[in-house]
Protein backbone atom coordinates (compact mmCIF):
# COMPACT_ATOMS: atom_id res chain seq x y z
CA UNK A 1 0.00 0.00 0.00
CA UNK A 2 2.86 2.34 0.83
CA UNK A 3 4.40 1.63 -2.57
CA UNK A 4 1.21 2.48 -4.46
CA UNK A 5 0.32 5.74 -2.66
CA UNK A 6 3.08 7.74 -4.43
CA UNK A 7 1.66 6.64 -7.81
CA UNK A 8 -1.76 8.04 -6.89
CA UNK A 9 -0.29 11.38 -5.93
CA UNK A 10 1.72 11.70 -9.16
CA UNK A 11 -1.27 11.19 -11.54
CA UNK A 12 -3.59 14.08 -12.37
CA UNK A 13 -7.22 13.63 -11.23
CA UNK A 14 -9.62 12.34 -13.97
CA UNK A 15 -13.40 12.80 -13.56
CA UNK A 16 -15.43 9.58 -13.99
CA UNK A 17 -17.51 9.17 -17.15
CA UNK A 18 -21.19 10.29 -17.06
CA UNK A 19 -22.40 6.68 -17.34
CA UNK A 20 -20.74 5.91 -14.01
CA UNK A 21 -22.62 8.74 -12.28
CA UNK A 22 -25.86 7.59 -13.95
CA UNK A 23 -25.28 4.06 -12.70
CA UNK A 24 -24.59 5.32 -9.18
CA UNK A 25 -27.74 7.46 -9.19
CA UNK A 26 -29.79 4.54 -10.49
CA UNK A 27 -28.53 2.28 -7.70
CA UNK A 28 -29.21 4.77 -4.91
CA UNK A 29 -32.64 5.97 -6.26
CA UNK A 30 -34.66 3.26 -4.41
CA UNK A 31 -32.96 4.33 -1.23
CA UNK A 32 -34.06 7.94 -1.85
CA UNK A 33 -37.68 6.83 -2.52
CA UNK A 34 -37.66 4.83 0.69
CA UNK A 35 -36.69 7.96 2.54
CA UNK A 36 -39.75 9.89 1.17
CA UNK A 37 -42.90 9.94 3.30
CA UNK A 38 -45.43 7.24 2.48
CA UNK A 39 -48.11 9.65 1.18
CA UNK A 40 -45.68 11.07 -1.42
CA UNK A 41 -44.88 7.59 -2.74
CA UNK A 42 -48.53 6.59 -3.23
CA UNK A 43 -50.01 9.75 -4.81
CA UNK A 44 -51.05 7.96 -8.05
CA UNK A 45 -53.04 5.45 -5.99
CA UNK A 46 -54.63 8.21 -3.96
CA UNK A 47 -55.62 10.03 -7.14
CA UNK A 48 -57.12 6.84 -8.58
CA UNK A 49 -59.04 6.18 -5.34
CA UNK A 50 -60.42 9.72 -5.22
CA UNK A 51 -61.51 9.56 -8.86
CA UNK A 52 -63.16 6.16 -8.39
CA UNK A 53 -65.01 7.37 -5.30
CA UNK A 54 -66.15 10.50 -7.14
CA UNK A 55 -67.45 8.44 -10.06
CA UNK A 56 -69.28 6.09 -7.69
CA UNK A 57 -70.92 9.04 -5.90
CA UNK A 58 -72.00 10.62 -9.19
CA UNK A 59 -73.49 7.32 -10.35
CA UNK A 60 -75.37 6.89 -7.07
CA UNK A 61 -76.67 10.47 -7.28
CA UNK A 62 -77.78 9.96 -10.88
CA UNK A 63 -79.63 6.75 -9.98
CA UNK A 64 -81.34 8.44 -7.03
CA UNK A 65 -82.27 11.69 -8.80
CA UNK A 66 -83.18 10.48 -12.27
CA UNK A 67 -86.88 10.35 -13.03
CA UNK A 68 -88.53 6.97 -12.92
CA UNK A 69 -89.35 5.27 -16.18
CA UNK A 70 -92.58 6.57 -17.66
CA UNK A 71 -95.18 4.84 -15.57
CA UNK A 72 -98.78 3.98 -16.24
CA UNK A 73 -101.30 6.25 -14.53
CA UNK A 74 -102.77 5.06 -11.25
CA UNK A 75 -106.05 6.79 -12.00
CA UNK A 76 -107.67 8.92 -14.67
CA UNK A 77 -110.50 11.44 -14.40
CA UNK A 78 -112.30 12.87 -17.42
CA UNK A 79 -113.70 16.25 -16.38
CA UNK A 80 -116.78 17.42 -18.21
CA UNK A 81 -118.31 20.77 -18.84
CA UNK A 82 -121.99 21.26 -17.95
CA UNK A 83 -123.07 20.07 -21.41
CA UNK A 84 -121.33 16.70 -20.85
CA UNK A 85 -118.38 17.25 -23.20
CA UNK A 86 -115.01 16.08 -21.83
CA UNK A 87 -112.83 19.17 -21.55
CA UNK A 88 -109.99 18.25 -19.20
CA UNK A 89 -108.36 14.92 -18.34
CA UNK A 90 -106.58 14.52 -15.00
CA UNK A 91 -104.20 11.58 -14.58
CA UNK A 92 -102.36 10.54 -11.41
CA UNK A 93 -98.96 8.87 -11.45
CA UNK A 94 -97.72 7.31 -8.23
CA UNK A 95 -94.00 6.65 -7.94
CA UNK A 96 -91.95 4.64 -5.48
CA UNK A 97 -89.39 7.45 -5.43
CA UNK A 98 -90.09 10.30 -3.05
CA UNK A 99 -90.98 13.47 -4.92
CA UNK A 100 -91.90 11.85 -8.24
CA UNK A 101 -95.63 11.27 -7.72
CA UNK A 102 -97.57 13.72 -9.81
CA UNK A 103 -100.88 14.86 -11.23
CA UNK A 104 -101.13 15.73 -14.91
CA UNK A 105 -104.00 17.86 -16.19
CA UNK A 106 -104.37 17.87 -19.99
CA UNK A 107 -106.91 19.64 -22.12
CA UNK A 108 -108.80 17.23 -24.32
CA UNK A 109 -109.07 19.85 -27.09
CA UNK A 110 -106.31 22.45 -27.27
CA UNK A 111 -108.62 24.84 -29.14
CA UNK A 112 -111.21 24.63 -26.38
CA UNK A 113 -108.89 25.16 -23.43
CA UNK A 114 -109.76 27.90 -20.99
CA UNK A 115 -106.92 30.42 -21.21
CA UNK A 116 -108.78 33.45 -19.91
CA UNK A 117 -108.73 32.67 -16.18
CA UNK A 118 -106.86 30.85 -13.44
CA UNK A 119 -108.45 27.49 -12.63
CA UNK A 120 -108.26 25.56 -9.37
CA UNK A 121 -108.28 21.76 -9.08
CA UNK A 122 -110.02 20.11 -6.13
CA UNK A 123 -110.41 16.49 -5.01
CA UNK A 124 -113.54 15.27 -3.24
CA UNK A 125 -113.13 12.08 -1.22
CA UNK A 126 -116.79 11.32 -0.57
CA UNK A 127 -120.24 12.64 -1.43
CA UNK A 128 -120.65 14.68 1.78
CA UNK A 129 -116.96 15.58 2.16
CA UNK A 130 -115.48 19.02 1.53
CA UNK A 131 -113.23 19.18 -1.54
CA UNK A 132 -109.50 19.54 -0.88
CA UNK A 133 -107.37 21.90 -2.93
CA UNK A 134 -104.81 20.12 -5.13
CA UNK A 135 -103.29 22.89 -7.25
CA UNK A 136 -103.77 25.49 -9.96
CA UNK A 137 -104.23 24.66 -13.62
CA UNK A 138 -102.49 26.94 -16.09
CA UNK A 139 -103.42 27.57 -19.70
CA UNK A 140 -101.28 24.75 -21.10
CA UNK A 141 -100.97 21.19 -19.85
CA UNK A 142 -100.18 21.25 -16.13
CA UNK A 143 -98.06 18.88 -14.06
CA UNK A 144 -98.37 19.08 -10.28
CA UNK A 145 -95.90 17.37 -7.96
CA UNK A 146 -97.59 15.46 -5.14
CA UNK A 147 -95.72 14.89 -1.86
CA UNK A 148 -96.12 11.43 -0.28
CA UNK A 149 -98.16 12.79 2.64
CA UNK A 150 -100.74 14.22 0.17
CA UNK A 151 -100.99 11.12 -2.03
CA UNK A 152 -103.49 9.53 0.37
CA UNK A 153 -105.99 12.26 -0.59
CA UNK A 154 -105.64 11.28 -4.24
CA UNK A 155 -105.87 7.60 -3.41
CA UNK A 156 -109.28 8.16 -1.81
CA UNK A 157 -110.60 10.80 -4.24
CA UNK A 158 -113.91 9.89 -5.86
CA UNK A 159 -114.45 13.09 -7.87
CA UNK A 160 -112.43 16.00 -9.21
CA UNK A 161 -113.83 19.52 -9.43
CA UNK A 162 -112.46 22.62 -11.14
CA UNK A 163 -113.40 26.12 -10.01
CA UNK A 164 -112.62 29.60 -11.30
CA UNK A 165 -111.65 30.90 -7.86
CA UNK A 166 -110.02 29.55 -4.72
CA UNK A 167 -113.30 28.96 -2.87
CA UNK A 168 -114.35 25.35 -2.36
CA UNK A 169 -116.73 24.36 -5.14
CA UNK A 170 -119.67 22.00 -4.93
CA UNK A 171 -120.56 19.59 -7.73
CA UNK A 172 -123.27 22.08 -8.76
CA UNK A 173 -121.02 25.18 -8.78
CA UNK A 174 -117.89 23.61 -10.29
CA UNK A 175 -116.95 24.69 -13.79
CA UNK A 176 -115.76 21.15 -14.65
CA UNK A 177 -116.34 17.94 -12.74
CA UNK A 178 -115.77 14.26 -13.27
CA UNK A 179 -115.39 10.91 -11.54
CA UNK A 180 -112.01 9.45 -10.66
CA UNK A 181 -111.48 6.04 -12.26
CA UNK A 182 -108.84 3.73 -10.79
CA UNK A 183 -106.66 1.85 -13.25
CA UNK A 184 -105.47 -1.39 -11.73
CA UNK A 185 -102.49 -3.28 -13.07
CA UNK A 186 -100.36 -5.83 -11.24
CA UNK A 187 -97.71 -3.27 -10.29
CA UNK A 188 -100.20 -0.58 -9.29
CA UNK A 189 -102.56 -2.87 -7.36
CA UNK A 190 -99.68 -4.07 -5.19
CA UNK A 191 -99.01 -0.51 -4.00
CA UNK A 192 -102.50 -0.05 -2.49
Amino acid sequence: MEALVPLQEELPPIPPPARVWASINHRIQPARQASLPFWQRVWPWRLAAVMTTGCALLLALWIYVRPAQEALPTFIAPLRYQNGEVVLIVSGFQSEQVGWSRLVAQWSDMDGQDTTRMLYLWGQIGEGESPQFLGRIVSSDTELSVPPERWHVLKETKRFLVSVDNRQPTPDTALYRGPCRRLYTDSIASSF
